[in-house]
């Protein structure tokens, strides 16, 4: 059974209706959508279509990988602010 992650937009509402300062997306989230790219490039019935689907497994990669970096920057900063504080 495929699991589906909650949307974007739900994720936003809850964010701003909680009033929480953080940046939205998962890097979890995005190697799931990873995989799931990466076994429709497998079942793919054409080169095209497995060409695509591997580029796009690669760039939910890419952006998870991104995200973290973002987090840690992020965390970092607020660490260096706390102790300035």
């Amino acid at each position: 059974m495929l699991h589906v992650m909650p949307s974007w937009r739900a994720r936003l509402d809850r964010y701003h209706h909680r009033n929480i300062d953080a940046m939205p997306g998962d890097p979890k989230e995005c190697r799931f959508h990873a995989v799931r790219c990466a076994q429709l490039a497998a079942e793919a019935k054409t080169a095209d279509m497995r060409a695509t689907f591997l580029g796009l497994s690669k760039q939910w990669e890419k952006f998870a990988t991104e995200l973290e970096k973002a987090h840690a920057f992020i965390e970092q900063g607020d660490a260096d602010f706390r102790r300035v504080a």
